[in-house]
């Protein structure tokens, strides 16, 4: 895979976490072989996608990235450090090799990931995303379920998702609520869905909801991708104990605040 992506880059899984004095904080069971090789491998054993093609997708996805980057800047759009340009490139191969047809992702504040999610879905040529999020418009952020403070939140209401390019809602449906009233709501309305996505509050309680409520609905060999799964101990207990309750091929590689676990429905 040498000469796929520069040195210079920072690609996900963020290869500088090798040297990074903070990679000794993650609890052992969830370390892998970070670096691009590390994420395919780890992609390929949960989709079943052959490598090479995952990583024609990921030099897609890296032109995608640029592009966001590119326009975002010269719009006043975010800043993003290397590892949420990681991370947000990472869910854009994801859905570049399951192709859902229906996918629910909790969490959107401005939409970076909303983004990439759907620009897969274009390139792919079919798929629709269902978006919930319930904003924090304080500075301050909010203190979640497990008494850790968030400090994620947007300007106001207009700015929840307004990164979303104004050709791509015609494959997204945003509802703005609480998961836990409308997570139900919604996956009942859709019946099946192929993928879902968890990016909501990282509790205990919150993550443990939407990993059974979304799984109920994915059909078999949909796949389940949940952010910050070593987060905090109890986002970490969250993951560990529902991988545990339900085997499949499964993967973990680092994103910005901790890591992104992927399960496939067997």
């Amino acid at each position: 895979m040498d000469g796929l992506l520069s040195r210079e880059r920072l690609w996900f899984p963020l290869q500088h976490l090798r040297a990074d004095r903070d990679f000794g904080r993650f609890p052992q069971d969830v370390r892998m072989t970070v670096g691009l090789f590390g994420f395919v491998r780890g992609l390929a054993r949960v989709t079943g996608v052959a490598a090479d093609e995952l990583e024609r997708y990921c030099r897609e996805a890296a032109r995608v990235g640029e592009g966001y980057r590119t326009r975002w800047a010269t719009e006043g759009g975010p800043r993003l450090d290397p590892y949420l340009w990681a991370s947000s490139e990472a869910l854009y191969v994801t859905v570049r090799a399951v192709r859902p047809a229906q996918m629910v992702e909790t969490g959107v504040q401005r939409g970076v990931s909303s983004a990439f999610l759907l620009a897969a879905m274009e390139r792919n040529g079919a798929g629709h995303l269902t978006s919930i999020d319930l904003p924090t418009f304080d500075a301050a952020g909010r203190v979640n379920r497990d008494g850790r403070v968030d400090a994620s939140y947007v300007a106001g209401p207009e700015a929840v998702g307004d990164l979303v390019d104004a050709p791509l809602r015609a494959r997204w449906t945003l509802r703005l609520g609480d998961a836990r009233e409308l997570l139900p709501t919604v996956l009942a309305g859709l019946g099946t869905i192929d993928a879902f996505f968890h990016d909501s509050e990282h509790s205990y309680d919150q993550m443990t909801f939407e990993f059974r409520t979304a799984w109920t609905h994915l059909r078999a060999g949909g796949c389940l991708v949940s952010d910050d799964i070593a987060w905090s101990p109890p986002a970490q207990r969250a993951w560990r104990e529902f991988v545990a309750a339900h085997p499949g091929p499964r993967a973990v590689y680092f994103s910005p605040s901790g890591n992104r676990g992927m399960l496939r429905k067997v």
